[in-house]
């Protein structure tokens, strides 16, 4: 069934995405509801509801909240030709709550009314090349492979702990195993305890884990290695593949940062204020970007600050912050003054020297 438009009618599409069906809205310039719809959650799906109404070529801009499913609606929107923003579903869901009830239709309505209205002040999301993303997936993949690895490696150290021995698993794969078992034997002849049905198994996951993540490793290091600006941010002590990686998908355009100092922001590494009156109130960092990249920075933080020549323009800038400021906003500092310098190093094509940053 199609609506009635007139020939010069503008209409802006809010989508609230779930897993079978979504909640579909259209409104007109002036804000109001055209019409309200479930549609399949697929870009043919909204298509074919586009095709069916007769709005697609009044549609402006079709809005969505970022979520796990966007990216490859917003693509498949996109190879159709219809106009797509995605929106920070952190900003989106400060908008959507002016609604007394939340619900699919009010989620669809008020995603159609910042698409209209909110452009400006609720930020878009970026979408992420087909490329970009599956090496994204994969830094993913292994940092929960990591934490899964440091809980089971943890377990059992607890356990021959708790029994009254002692096991070093901070240890090359080979030697892993080795020192479970003998530890697991001298228990059983010293104490009498047979911990071989409890440890073994949990011994194993640990093994095929640690296999696992030497393997994604290899993988992301062959990965950076073919990226000629990930071989210039490895030049920097601390930056190894996962690190130079992690940035370049976070970042991957540099040129949409009319400043370097704006990458600080987008990874949430500056502090942000609140103000009432005549107080300001200076809180942490806004934590505003991506978790995982900005651990990474953080982590080749203190592998500068440790490793770098000593001549190093940014540790000595660093060993001079430590005079006045606690250690965590010290790394946290130099993070970001890396992201900083990473962004410089891509946007102008040139090699890192220790002694031109600072």
């Amino acid at each position: 069934m199609g609506i009635e438009q007139r020939s010069d009618e503008r209409l802006w599409l809010g989508i609230d995405i779930g897993f079978d069906v979504s909640a579909a809205c259209l409104i007109d310039d002036s804000g109001q509801t055209v019409l309200e719809e479930e549609v399949l959650t697929s870009a043919d799906g909204i298509g074919e509801f586009l095709d069916r109404t007769g709005s697609g070529p009044s549609v402006q801009l079709i809005g969505l909240e970022a979520s796990p499913y966007s990216p490859h609606l917003v693509r498949g929107l996109r190879d159709k030709g219809y106009p797509v923003a995605m929106f920070d579903s952190r900003q989106a869901r400060k908008f959507l709550r002016i609604s007394q009830n939340k619900t699919d239709r009010n989620d669809a309505r008020g995603l159609a009314q910042i698409a209209l209205h909110g452009r400006n002040v609720v930020s878009e999301v970026r979408v992420k090349s087909v490329q970009c993303q599956m090496l994204r997936s994969q830094l993913v993949m292994r940092q929960h492979l990591v934490k899964n690895r440091i809980a089971t490696e943890s377990a059992i150290k607890a356990i021959i702990r708790l029994n009254g021995g002692d096991v070093r698993t901070a240890t090359p794969l080979k030697r892993l195993r080795k020192n479970v078992i003998a530890e697991l034997e001298r228990l059983k002849i010293d104490a009498g305890l047979d911990l071989f049905d409890t440890v073994e198994p949990v011994l194993v996951i640990a093994e095929h884990l640690r296999k696992r993540l030497a393997a994604i490793d290899d993988q992301l290091r062959r990965a950076a290695e073919a990226q000629p600006v990930c071989t210039r941010f490895m030049a920097i002590s601390g930056i190894g593949p996962i690190g130079a990686l992690s940035f370049f998908t976070a970042v991957e355009e540099p040129s949409r940062f009319l400043r370097n100092e704006d990458i600080g922001p987008f990874l949430g590494m500056v502090p942000y204020f609140k103000q009432s009156g005549p107080i300001v109130r200076r809180r942490g960092i806004s934590r505003m970007g991506n978790k995982m990249t900005r651990q990474h920075l953080v982590n080749a933080a203190s592998i500068h600050m440790r490793h770098a020549p000593d001549d190093c323009a940014i540790r000595v800038w660093g060993e001079n912050l430590r005079a006045r400021l606690p250690a965590a906003k010290v790394r946290m500092a130099v993070a970001r003054k890396l992201a900083v310098v990473m962004l410089a190093m891509w946007k102008s094509g040139s090699e890192y020297s220790p002694a031109g940053y600072a």
